[in-house]
């Protein structure tokens, strides 16, 4: 099994691999791939699991989140990985304009043609497929 830090994370490790344990030491956050194919809500340990993100313009995106707590932006986290650097739909702080706008660059597209944001996950947490919305930077519309 594979284990790094959680900002090495690629759009190949994810296909490879679906799920991870994700942890954190001190400040530093990890992953280390696992060979479980579903998840569930009630387990010791917090996973990260493939996720797909489409944009408003209907373009699609490899990314993650974490669907074991399924209430709020602040526990899914999701995040886009692109091939300049991943874009996290959440943070604890608030976004600035600045911050905004580095990601949006990111993803190569306009603040119109990014948002909102759908996403789906591809891997079960206690047997279902989770879905939602995200209609700017920390701002969860809903889920399904």
């Amino acid at each position: 099994m594979e284990k790094m830090k959680i900002k090495n994370l690629s759009v190949s490790d994810l296909l490879k691999w679906p799920v991870w344990r994700y942890w954190t030491t001190g400040e530093m956050e990890f992953v280390q791939s696992e060979t479980i194919q579903e998840i569930t809500e009630i387990s010791d340990n917090c996973y990260i699991v493939l996720t797909e993100f489409i944009l408003n313009n209907k373009i699609k995106f490899i990314g993650f989140c974490s669907p074991q707590d399924f209430s709020g932006l602040d526990y899914i986290q999701p995040v886009i990985l692109t091939k300049v650097g991943q874009v996290n739909l959440y943070k604890e702080l608030a976004f600035d304009g600045d911050d905004k706008l580095k990601d949006i660059t990111k993803l190569g597209y306009t603040f119109e043609e990014v948002f909102p944001i759908y996403f789906h996950v591809k891997i079960s947490c206690d047997g279902e497929f989770r879905s939602g919305k995200v209609a700017d930077f920390n701002e969860f519309v809903n889920c399904t």
